[in-house]
């Protein structure tokens, strides 16, 4: 039961393309991935739009983590998260013009790690995974979910495209296509 794996062997299941490692792993860090995108205020981007840069930072911790290091998956996961949305957050700033209002970027680069400990917070991120994974169920089509989760394992476009017997440019246009309908629904709701 992926429950009883470490966050390092979730991490490494996931990598090799088990769905249910990655599920499993979403749940356990999105309290992180929330609590680093709220903590951004004035940066002229929304917070959802933080919160998916996150989880596009969660998703590059787990393509790149190399457990040698000595370093937890939970700290490296961490530090890949903070980058990206600080990234994201750089990049808006230099796209729209300076607010008279500051920027506020807080406890992004904390350490999270007694956030895992909160019983309320660990239900949050389990409701919050399976409230992602009923939504991509549900308003992808069978094609874009595989796209989705095996780009999602690491895979670059070229191999998704061969290993589904697509050319790269329906990868991308498959991909392009759950963003879309993705940020329908945060629109929505």
């Amino acid at each position: 039961m992926v429950d009883s794996l470490s966050d390092e062997s979730l991490a490494l299941s996931a990598r090799s393309g088990d769905d249910g490692a990655m599920a499993a792993l979403i749940a356990r860090m999105a309290s992180v991935v929330k609590a680093k995108a709220a903590g951004i205020r004035n940066a002229g981007i929304e917070t959802d739009d933080l919160t998916q840069e996150g989880m596009i930072g969660l998703l590059s911790a787990v393509k790149s983590f190399d457990e040698s290091k000595g370093v937890s998956f939970r700290t490296y996961a961490s530090a890949c998260i903070s980058n990206r949305i600080i990234s994201a957050v750089r990049k808006s700033v230099r796209l729209v013009p300076q607010s008279s209002e500051p920027l506020y970027i807080d406890h992004v680069s904390a350490d999270v790690s007694d956030m895992s400990a909160d019983p309320e917070r660990i239900v949050i991120g389990q409701d919050e995974a399976d409230r992602l994974i009923r939504i991509l169920d549900e308003r992808l089509s069978e094609l874009e979910r595989k796209v989705l989760y095996s780009y999602l394992s690491g895979n670059s476009y070229r191999k998704i495209a061969d290993g589904l017997s697509l050319r790269t440019k329906d990868v991308d246009n498959a991909l392009q296509r759950v963003r879309k309908k993705l940020r329908t629904f945060h629109l929505q709701h």
